[in-house]
């Protein structure tokens, strides 16, 4: 939600994903359609963003990240990196961070989304990363399959480490 809309994103049958749009949260529009599922989608202060799978019918070898000033119209950016799944995107403020499938994560400063997207390792196997959170301040948190948790700081988003956590924590997120 931002900007007095609410986005949605999903997955068609056919493998399109579709972005959705609403001002009340009741009636909703079609304001765009990905060429592969889109999973996730955020708002960064002045535009969305939304993340899918890899889309090789809208250019023929990069990931394709969507963004929007005003959710109506979408614009592709290029994440570089062929066949990667991405399910979230967060920032805090130019940092912007990016996860997905088989411990996908990817990093950039750049505010136009176009360049410089960075491959991290996140040191978590092959998990899935599902969800991402910009913490206030300078924190990233990760969270993804088989109970990965990872935490960066903005200062530094090359070194993902585990935090302690809790006992009883789940261990599939």
């Amino acid at each position: 939600y931002g900007n007095g809309t609410f986005v949605a994103v999903g997955d068609l049958a056919s493998g399109a994903g579709p972005i959705r749009t609403s001002t009340d949260g009741v009636a909703w529009t079609t304001s765009g359609v990905g060429t592969n599922a889109l999973r996730g989608v955020m708002f960064d202060g002045s535009r969305f963003i939304a993340v899918g799978d890899g889309s090789a019918l809208f250019t023929s070898d990069t990931t394709t990240i969507f963004s929007a000033p005003n959710a109506a119209s979408w614009t592709a950016k290029s994440l570089g990196t062929a066949g990667v799944a991405l399910r979230a995107i967060a920032n805090i403020g130019l940092n912007y961070v990016a996860v997905g499938s088989n411990a996908a994560l990817y990093t950039t400063n750049d505010s136009t989304l176009a360049t410089a997207w960075t491959s991290q390792n996140a040191n978590a196997g092959t998990n899935s990363l599902n969800a991402i959170m910009g913490l206030t301040g300078s924190k990233f948190i990760v969270v993804g399959a088989n109970g990965t948790v990872r935490v960066a700081d903005t200062s530094n988003l090359a070194t993902w480490t585990t935090p302690t956590l809790p006992g009883g924590f789940a261990t599939s997120l």
